[in-house]
């Protein structure tokens, strides 16, 4: 099988899962498609095969995907506890799926070798971390305040979430932005040289996974499409523009080594 038939594969079987977790929904298989489509373009981007591009899918998706999204959970008690670890494990099993299943295609596909691009990042990351976790925080309270007119009297006359203390606040978005770039690492490390690129995609795949496709499309109990509309183009916009800055600050313009290419340690 090729790698685009085994993301289609991929994504059918989480369209059947999501049916099965949620209800009958065309919003499922969208969410879903999206999620695989972003997964399948990073994984191509990177040329990276084998053992390395399982651990960079996972990464990425399992951080942003789950661990990104379940702090949220947390933190703004949206669902109970015992949901939470639920929805992690589930979480997590298919973000394992969905990256073992596209590195093995990518392996096949590329002749059974495994090729790790060692690239790098950019230098000074011990300022530039913390300063991308603030960055963060900046976006996302912007973009609330943006969208607050729209969504006030909802949250007026609904228990939905639990609005935390703002310092504790504060804190969930600086480490949820340190959870993106911490997930983005392993893909941007790849993307030496094509800075350009590298924005893109991970301004696609910071909204996409990280709310988009996981919880704004798909679940449609909790919240209006009204809401859940205006939530979209919050998460959208602050989230692009942050893997965009992301990656600009951390890809570095140009290439640091040629890939280096083995035969071993495959996913055969």
């Amino acid at each position: 099988m090729t790698t685009l038939a085994v993301a289609v594969a991929s994504w059918i079987v989480l369209t059947l899962w999501g049916w099965m977790e949620l209800r009958f929904s065309a919003l499922v298989p969208l969410s879903n498609g999206v999620t695989v489509g972003i997964l399948y373009a990073v994984a191509t981007a990177s040329r990276t095969r084998g053992w390395p591009l399982f651990r960079l899918l996972l990464q990425l998706y399992a951080g942003v995907n789950v661990l990104n999204i379940q702090i949220e959970n947390f933190v703004f008690a949206t669902i109970p506890p015992g949901e939470i670890a639920r929805t992690t494990a589930t979480g997590l099993l298919a973000a394992v799926g969905v990256s073992a299943a596209l590195a093995w295609a990518s392996t096949r596909d590329s002749g059974g070798m495994s090729s790790n691009a060692q690239g790098s990042l950019t230098k000074n990351l011990w300022w530039k971390l913390p300063a991308l976790g603030a960055l963060y925080i900046v976006l996302f309270l912007t973009a609330g305040s943006f969208i607050l007119p729209y969504i006030r009297e909802f949250y007026g006359r609904n228990n939905v979430i639990v609005m935390p203390s703002f310092g504790v606040l504060l804190l969930t978005e600086f480490i949820r932005g340190l959870v993106h770039v911490v997930s983005l690492s392993p893909f941007l490390r790849t993307m030496s040289g094509r800075r350009a690129q590298a924005a893109l995609l991970a301004g696609l795949a910071l909204p996409i996974l990280g709310g988009i496709s996981s919880l704004l499309l798909p679940i449609d109990h909790i919240l209006p499409w009204a809401i859940r509309r205006v939530h979209i183009a919050e998460i959208f916009g602050s989230n692009f523009l942050f893997g965009v800055i992301t990656a600009c600050a951390l890809v570095p313009r140009r290439p640091a080594v040629v890939p280096v290419v083995a035969s071993a340690g495959s996913l055969t």
